[in-house]
């Protein structure tokens, strides 16, 4: 659908780089962005009230100037209504337009420049955005209107704008959700709901009927149906991809082949046979029997005797057990455990965490002394472990098990940027050393209507919302950061 979008005659300036000077190339490529924290208020008292704002495509070259002009925000209102439909009326076209509550979403993304507006009673909406290319803008009605959500990508947002949207009825997408050979319809409280799979967005929740029966409307494209059920924490969810385009709609079932499920039951213990309590247990779907895309995620945690059980659909499943993260015990996994009838599994004994011993140096071999070492889980629960290295770059750190993500965030006066490994605690260290890069260099000003902001706090992200960098602009709007791009 073609979105008539009334902007206002504006002239602002886009969120890209001004004023860049290339210097020397990288030995590849960076795609960077730069997000910008204004302060509330300017030494002087001047209130600011801007929004933080964020400028994307910084990369492929080294010692970067660049010029980041703040924006005002610029408002944003509209009306959703829609076609309701009128079930009782004999009329070729039975019903009409009308007001309906829900929701206004927008933002760019990979930038922190996002809102989200609830609509009044009357379906009324007005929020505030920063003047941007490449937005992506969605109306959706609440869950007990029945009528489409609609999704629209790559829209301009550069002046304040009336963005008032009528969904039409749209097509039905309907089917009904049964389980067992009998095809029995779902458990009281399944539901289904359409999501658009390039933005991840999602329409009206709908519950099915005593039979399992539900419909959804939509607009004409290609969708993802969901069903899964909330008051069920045994139930497993399942996404099946659909394309909506004929004038009937599309009839869509979706069935389980089993929802019976099998308790099984073990325990958790130290190396020296101790029972471990208030272990996290994570159970996580492989295949289940008969349903093979469902997924399921079941938790629970160990009693005082380290015993734990879960009920579960039968199938095969990853185990994973994370201890306290104060314990001095590392997690662990058990891969592709067949859970067919009910059963009690092996004892799992969990780990002591493994210690890294190292010294932090630089580029010319000397030891950074002040260096924040960070490990973080790649797995499990992501736990973060950290310490900071002594005057010699020294540093002893517990963690855990498995694969880590380490940051090696050296102090400001090192002139040398935070590093990455992605390394097992075993495999970290080279003869007993850790060398941080001296980095490339990113370095500008954050202004505001031509004048500099002072104290706004700048961060280096890439697309994978990565934290590269952190820093903070001095009294004359100007900051300087040091970037690991490799």
């Amino acid at each position: 659908m073609t979105l008539a979008l009334l902007l206002a005659c504006y002239e602002a300036p886009s969120n890209e780089m001004t004023s860049i000077r290339q210097t020397e190339e990288f030995d590849g490529d960076a795609d960077l962005r730069i997000d910008v924290f204004p302060p509330a208020q300017l030494p002087d008292g001047t209130v600011l009230d801007l929004q933080d704002q964020s400028f994307r495509g910084v990369g492929t070259t080294e010692g970067w100037e660049v010029s980041l002009p703040l924006q005002d925000a610029v408002s944003i209102g509209g009306t959703l209504s829609g076609f309701v439909v009128n079930e009782t009326a004999e009329v070729s076209v039975p019903g009409g337009e009308s007001r309906v509550p829900g929701f206004f979403e927008a933002f760019v993304p990979d930038t922190i420049m996002s809102r989200q507006v609830e609509t009044d009673d009357e379906g009324d909406f007005r929020t505030e955005l920063v003047p941007s290319e490449g937005y992506t803008l969605a109306w959706i009605p609440d869950d007990e209107v029945e009528l489409p959500f609609l999704v629209s990508t790559g829209e301009s947002v550069l002046g304040a704008s009336d963005l008032s949207i009528v969904l039409d009825e749209g097509l039905p997408l309907y089917g009904r959700v049964t389980h067992g050979d009998d095809d029995a319809g779902a458990p009281a409280g399944t539901v289904v709901q359409a999501v658009d799979p390039e933005t991840g967005i999602g329409g009206p929740v709908v519950t099915v009927d005593p039979d399992g029966d539900f419909q959804l409307r939509v607009y004409p494209g290609a969708y993802e149906l969901v069903v899964w059920n909330p008051d069920n924490f045994f139930f497993p969810t399942q996404r099946v991809d659909v394309s909506v385009f004929d004038a009937e709609g599309l009839l869509q079932d979706v069935h389980y082949d089993t929802l019976t499920t099998q308790t099984v039951y073990g325990e958790v213990v130290d190396e020296d046979g101790a029972p471990r309590a208030n272990v996290r247990v994570r159970i996580t779907a492989v295949d289940l029997q008969g349903t093979r895309d469902a997924e399921l995620v079941v938790e629970t945690e160990t009693d005082s005797f380290g015993s734990y059980l879960a009920r579960l659909v039968p199938g095969t499943y990853d185990f994973e057990f994370v201890p306290p993260y104060e314990s001095a015990l590392g997690p662990t996994s058990l891969e592709g455990v067949e859970v067919l009838e009910e059963g009690e599994l092996e004892p799992l004994v969990l780990p002591q965490r493994p210690t890294v011993q190292g010294t932090v140096v630089g580029p010319d071999g000397a030891p950074v002394g002040g260096t924040l070492v960070r490990a973080t889980e790649l797995g499990f629960y992501r736990y973060v472990y950290e310490t900071t290295a002594n005057a010699d770059g020294l540093f002893v750190l517990e963690t855990a098990g498995g694969n880590l993500a380490w940051t090696f965030q050296p102090p400001a006066d090192a002139m040398l940027a935070t590093t990455f490994v992605n390394a097992k605690a075993g495999d970290l260290l080279e003869g007993g050393l850790v060398e941080i890069t001296a980095g490339e260099v990113i370095e500008g000003d954050v202004s505001y209507n031509g004048e500099p902001v002072p104290f706004a706090v700048v961060d280096i992200r890439d697309s994978d919302n990565r934290l590269f960098a952190t820093g903070a602009t001095d009294a004359d709007g100007n900051f300087s950061v040091r970037v690991d791009v490799d």
